[in-house]
């Protein structure tokens, strides 16, 4: 055998080596890591926002076929405390703002799969045409379903002046629980995204133990409860491989941002 043969058998023995360590370490982060999906509607409408119920079967088959189980963002913040052997298979499923289709459509359909759900809700929405009426919000807790605030007027809180972001989170709070105590909403997701120190303060202050970005990421016991990762679902005309895909990218950017690499800009090429 040749020196030059001997090198190359070296260097792809080498890069085997590597590559068999990188993967096993990735599928230890991807079973110790929890994705929280984030949807908006459930429904025939054309927009991003809204995914067709068939889809939306289709994507939660999926993850029952693959032997994921729903816990809410409670569960993860508490399971925390028992070490990252506690979230094999565990996903969160989220909507925002509050659309009725959440309990008339989705909870159905995720009930048939064992899946409870958090609903994060915009108050000044209610009973809107189309918004979650309190007869929805109370199906929807009888039926094991987690309920967050997505503030009162649906505002971004990093730019809101104090007083304002106080009473978005108070208000919201306490009036979904003023209404049912059985509620013990303290979970909330970012309207638009926006969130600062300011916001982390003021949700310490008001007892929220949990909050929902929009970044593309997965979650583990290290990830600050105060900035969690989403599975960001779009409607994009793409049948189940594209959700698998959007799985997949999350778990990939949250690995590698683990090692301090932040591959979010490559995005548009996944």
């Amino acid at each position: 055998m040749s020196r030059v043969v001997k090198i190359i058998l070296c260097v792809f023995g080498f890069f085997v080596v590597i590559g068999t360590a990188l993967y096993a370490d990735f599928v230890k982060f991807c079973n110790h890591s929890v994705p929280v999906f984030a949807y908006h509607r459930i429904t025939t409408n054309k927009d991003i926002y809204s995914m067709p119920p068939d889809v939306f079967e289709s994507q939660m088959k999926y993850l029952h076929d693959n032997g994921y189980k729903s816990i809410s963002l409670n569960e993860f913040v508490n399971k925390r405390a028992m070490g990252p052997d506690a979230f094999n298979k565990n996903f969160v499923i989220t909507f925002d703002d509050g659309y009725c289709d959440n309990n008339r459509v989705a909870m159905p359909i995720m009930k048939k799969y064992g899946y409870t759900g958090t609903i994060f809700i915009a108050i000044k929405y209610m009973a809107w045409p189309g918004y979650v009426t309190w007869e929805d919000v109370v199906s929807l807790k009888e039926n094991g379903w987690e309920i967050g605030s997505h503030t009162w007027n649906h505002v971004a809180l990093a730019k809101s002046k104090p007083e304002e972001l106080e009473a978005e989170l108070k208000n919201s709070k306490e009036f979904l629980n003023k209404f049912d105590s059985g509620f013990n909403v303290n979970t909330i997701a970012y309207p638009f995204g926006s969130y600062n120190d300011d916001v982390y303060s003021a949700l310490a202050k008001n007892g929220y133990v949990a909050a929902a970005t929009g970044i593309d990421g997965v979650n583990t016991v290290d990830t600050p409860v105060y900035q969690l990762y989403r599975v960001n679902i779009f409607n994009d005309g793409k049948d189940v491989k594209m959700f698998a895909k959007r799985l997949l990218w999350a778990q990939i950017s949250s690995w590698t941002r683990s090692y301090g690499l932040d591959i979010t800009k490559a995005r548009r090429f996944f």
